[in-house]
């Protein structure tokens, strides 16, 4: 049940991925593409009777994605001040 609901939100990070036109709505998904794999690592590593393999490894991948967050989101705060819009569109399109 509970890796159902970590391929679930996993999913929705996914979509989220495909179809946000804004940096933060791109990097949202990515948390949540990175929630539902984490998810899935704990769950995973509960059922095979290795509780602590499975809990490390996913706080290592929770520690190097509040990395990536910060990162993106300071890089998306300062592409807001220098041209006043959040557009992927526009940022893969310029030089």
């Amino acid at each position: 049940m509970m890796t159902l609901i970590g391929a679930i939100v996993g999913g929705m990070g996914l979509i989220s991925i495909l179809q946000r036109r804004t940096l933060l709505g791109l990097m949202i998904g990515i948390q949540l593409l990175v929630l539902g794999a984490t998810l899935s690592f704990v769950v995973v590593g509960i059922s095979a009777n290795a509780r602590a393999s499975g809990h490390l490894f996913a706080l290592f991948v929770v520690l190097s994605a509040v990395a990536q967050l910060v990162g993106g989101y300071a890089l998306a705060v300062r592409k807001f001040y220098l041209k006043n819009n959040v557009f992927i569109d526009e940022q893969r399109s310029s030089k």
